[in-house]
Parts: C-alpha cells; structure tokens; sequence
C-alpha cells in the first residue's frame, strides 16, 4: 500500500485502548477461566470500550448495565445465554460498524481529494446500511446507503472512465431500491433499479468479455423483472427476464468453467415460465 493512503499515526495511537478486550480475555484464559467465560468478558469489554469510542463517555451508563447482563452467568445466575450472545454479537457488530464509519470518515474528512479514502467511506456506509436493514431498520438503512452513494456519485462524475467506481455506483442504486421496494415505494424502486441497469449496460457493452459486468447486467434485468411482478406488470418482467436469460444463456456457453452460470439459467427459465403461465401464454 502507498505511504499515501496509510492513516496518520496519531489515528492509530488515538485508538490503541481498543486493545483492551483483548487484554481482557488474555488474562482470563492465562488465569483459569473457561473458553465461554472468557469470551463473555472479553465481549462485554469489547461493547464498553467501543460504545465509549463512539458516543463519547455519557455512553458507559448505558454499556454498563449490558456488560453485567453478559457477565451475569458468571456469578451462577441462570439467564438465556444463547439469547444473550446474539443479542449482544449483533449489538457488538453494529457499534462495530459505528467506530469504523467514524474512522472513515475523520480520515475522508482530513483530505477530501484522497479517492481511496472517499470509497472506504462510502463502503462503510453500505456495510452500515446491510447490517441496519438485517436488523429491520430500513429508515437508517437507507439513510446509510443515500450517504454512500452520495459519495460514489461524485466518484463516478468526477472520473466517468474509471469502471470500479462507476460500477460501486450501480450497486449502490441496487441497494437503495431494494429498500424502497421493501418500504412500498415501488414507483421510487424502479428509478433505482434503472439507474443501475443503465450504469450495467454501459459497462457490459464496453467489454462483453468481462464476465462480471455481464453478469451485472442480467442481475439488474432480473430485479426489474421481480419488481414488475410484484407490480402486476407481467408484459415488462417478462421482457427483463428474457434480457436476463440471453446474458446468463451467453454466459453458460462461454464459461462452461462457471457451472453457476448454468444453474442460475435453470432458475431464471422456470421463472420465465411461471410468468409465462401467469399471463396465459
């Protein structure tokens, strides 16, 4: 990696105490503790230590009370523990994705014209945003990824040659419509699914050698036409999906190596024949 895109070594000393959970731990399996009670401290350290990083130290109020729920097996008290751990993992990876958001963003911050430190941005607003909508918050989640693709866009306009970022551009158009198809906004969906097409088939036709902008497009085709079914707008789904299915029947001779290219055509076909059943034909 160039010397240029390394963070500042005073970013990295601001985060050294975020190796305390792993003293933790250390400590508890060199003095005897078990695997799994060891691993509940060093979980409970981990939540404190990042809420604090993130939301500053009013935080620890809240970080307590959840650190002495984990802990809570320790003492002989019996609690839902597989619950426990799920809940508090899932906690975990969303403070997780918190502190590396922030981290990006101070570095994109502290100089804007690094491009790479701008998509690192952006890609940690959409793992923000998959791991808000998992969780079923799809207001944040689209608030995530409305920020990343702001940043791709500008990426995108700024260098229209570069594929990588015109590319990180349509899939961040596909994410976006995938919320608004699962909020209702259907109409809304459909503008961001075309977007994506558009990017798709700009980049397929550039190079129909390249395998996964080919495969990009047929995948774009395919979400329209599962959108316009969902629509009741069978006569458009039907004629994305055969879009789809001569990509994807293009792809499975060409790269006899690919044997998911065959398997996905299947799929793809049967689903043109429901649709086709659907409609009479």
């Amino acid at each position: 990696m160039p010397r240029s895109e390394l963070p500042p070594l005073r970013e990295l000393g601001r985060d050294a105490f975020l190796l305390l959970p792993l003293a933790v731990l250390l400590y508890l399996q060199l003095s005897g503790y078990s695997i799994i009670a060891a691993g509940t401290w060093g979980l409970a350290a981990t939540l404190l230590v990042l809420m604090c990083r993130e939301f500053g130290f009013r935080s620890q109020v809240l970080a307590l009370p959840m650190a002495l729920f984990v802990a809570l097996p320790l003492t002989g008290i019996q609690v839902n523990y597989a619950g426990a751990i799920a809940t508090l993992a899932s906690a975990a990876m969303m403070i997780v994705l918190l502190l590396i958001r922030g981290g990006a963003s101070r570095l994109a911050e502290a100089d804007p014209r690094n491009t790479t430190w701008q998509r690192n941005l952006s890609i940690s607003y959409n793992r923000l945003g998959d791991s808000q909508r998992a969780q079923g918050d799809l207001w944040a989640a689209e608030q995530s990824y409305r920020a990343g693709m702001e940043i791709r866009d500008r990426l995108a306009e700024a260098a229209p040659r570069n594929t990588d970022w015109q590319r990180d551009l349509a899939v961040a158009h596909n994410k976006l419509g995938d919320i608004q198809r699962e909020q209702g906004d259907l109409g809304v969906a459909e503008q961001s699914y075309r977007a994506s097409l558009e990017i798709a088939k700009s980049l397929a036709e550039a190079d129909t050698r390249n395998t996964q902008w080919q495969r990009d497009l047929y995948y774009s085709n395919y979400k329209l036409a599962s959108l316009f079914e969902t629509m009741v707008d069978l006569p458009s789904a039907i004629s994305h999906l055969e879009d789809a299915i001569a990509i994807c029947a293009r792809l499975a001779d060409q790269r006899p190596d690919h044997p998911q290219f065959s398997r996905e055509l299947v799929v793809l076909q049967r689903y043109l024949a429901q649709l086709r059943e659907l409609t009479g034909d």
